[in-house]
């Protein structure tokens, strides 16, 4: 198992041995280079006394970067007292998305992965388990 931290040391997470992963300005890229898919994670940093209503922005996000989405359509679900929030969605290509937004008073990170709508259960654990070891350091 690897461990990613961040430059500031103010995020974290954990990712198998055999995944590659490229980092480039605030964009991560993590694959399997046998696997099915790509997890994304960018993230900013927030000023001072930003709230996020990460429901919103979720939805937002979501709509700004899938055209045929409805974002009325969208019914994020929410996860430890809304730290953590995420949509599901399969696009008219048959291709499945997931993404999420996890953040606190310093980060915010935008989370995402794809693959072919047939292959979501060859990684949903391990992509699972990648974002669910995410630590955000206060």
């Amino acid at each position: 198992m690897k461990k990613f931290i961040s430059n500031c040391k103010n995020f974290s997470f954990n990712y198998l041995d055999h995944w590659l992963l490229n980092e480039e300005n605030n964009l991560l890229t993590l694959y399997n280079p046998d696997g099915y898919g790509a997890l994304n994670v960018s993230y900013y940093y927030l000023n001072d006394n930003v709230t996020i209503d990460r429901v919103n922005e979720l939805i937002d996000y979501v709509s700004d970067n899938s055209n045929e989405i409805n974002s009325k359509e969208l019914k994020p679900k929410i996860i430890n007292n809304e730290k953590f929030v995420y949509v599901d969605l399969i696009n008219n290509l048959d291709e499945y998305w997931r993404y999420w937004i996890y953040s606190n008073k310093e980060i915010i990170l935008f989370i995402t992965y794809n693959c072919e709508n047939s292959d979501i259960e060859k990684e949903k654990l391990t992509i699972n388990n990648i974002v669910d070891s995410i630590t955000l350091d206060n």
